[in-house]
């Protein structure tokens, strides 16, 4: 049942990226201290991504100054592994079982549970087709597209990362293009 709320909810995913960080710091910004605006920053959070990403995290929200939220599919304890041993399935032309059971049951549970009007993702000016696609798979997901708004682009995401004194996530800091588990089967 859709709920009756005189204020606009918006819901940004926090994915312990430089994109999303960036994102997240714009809709502070933009809608934190809104009163026509209700706003989470939520992380799924994975237990196989990088020890570091909690560090991330951590230095990402008191930049922002704003509290990020943690979920977690409870199913599997936010485990790939488990995943993967009890689907007996990991990544195919559909996408990895992972990512599903991780990042999109997490996401869909409070989406039914809170109904956000709009939802932000790091999708920066040069991941256009990313969103566009995103939306296309999504009809009922409205994006807000802050980075690509601005014209923002992934490296200029890193630049402001690290100018605000953030230390960037490790596995970036290793040459990887996106900061994903460790072993990621879709890399």
């Amino acid at each position: 049942m859709k709920r009756k709320s005189a204020k606009t909810r918006i819901v940004g995913w926090f994915s312990c990226g430089n994109n999303s960080a960036v994102m997240s710091k714009l809709l502070v910004q933009k809608f934190g201290k809104s009163k026509d605006h209700e706003l989470r920053i939520v992380r799924c959070r994975v237990i196989n991504e990088h020890q570091d990403n909690d560090r991330f995290s951590d230095d990402v929200q008191k930049w922002i100054d704003y509290p990020i939220e943690i979920v977690m599919n409870e199913k599997y304890a936010g485990d790939a592994d488990r995943v993967w041993r009890e689907r007996r399935y990991m990544a195919g032309i559909n996408g990895a079982v992972c990512t599903i059971e991780l990042k999109k049951v997490p996401r869909w549970e409070l989406e039914s549970a809170w109904h956000p009007d709009y939802q932000a993702y790091g999708f920066s000016f040069d991941e256009k087709g990313r969103a566009d696609q995103f939306e296309e798979f999504n009809p009922e997901t409205r994006l807000i597209r802050i980075l690509e708004e601005r014209k923002i682009t992934k490296q200029m995401c890193a630049i402001m990362v690290s100018g605000a004194g953030i230390e960037l996530p490790v596995l970036y800091r290793m040459g990887f293009r996106n900061n994903n588990c460790i072993g990621c089967v879709k890399a």
